[in-house]
């Protein structure tokens, strides 16, 4: 595990209080593209993609299909996609799921399309101050 120098717990509290950068590269990334993204996320997830405004996210949950939890995840609306992170620790038992299910998908002749985003980096932005420390160095209004 990653120590820092003012030790764990000090780590953790800074976070809690304030904010902190974390490199989350490792995590899994997807780029899902095609007419029927919104709803083939829907179908994986608990999200309501279509209620999420551009460029917002919302924590969500991969399910089976008796609606049992399989994984958390994190679903984006990135405009012209759907940018979803996904636990590095489940990724390909993840990605398996969403891959199944795309193959479902297009044998419908539904239009959805999965891209790994591999060799990507990725950092979040954690604690109770984090839109005030981003709003110091963004153009564009936070709130």
């Amino acid at each position: 595990p990653v120590q820092y120098p003012d030790g764990i717990l000090n780590s953790h509290l800074h976070t809690r209080q304030k904010s902190s950068l974390f490199d989350v590269s490792h995590m899994g990334q997807l780029k899902i593209t095609g007419k029927d993204r919104n709803s083939f996320i829907e179908y994986l997830t608990v999200v309501d993609t279509k209620t999420l405004r551009p460029f917002t996210g919302c924590y969500s949950l991969f399910t089976n299909s008796k609606g049992g939890i399989i994984d958390d995840t994190i679903v984006t609306n990135a405009d012209q996609f759907l940018y979803v992170v996904v636990n590095a620790g489940c990724f390909d038992k993840d990605i398996q799921h969403i891959r199944f299910h795309e193959m479902e998908w297009k044998k419908q002749g539904k239009d959805v399309n999965v891209e790994v985003w591999a060799d990507r980096s990725l950092v979040a932005l954690q604690g109770p101050l984090s839109e005030t420390a981003l709003q110091k160095i963004t153009k564009g209004d936070l709130s």
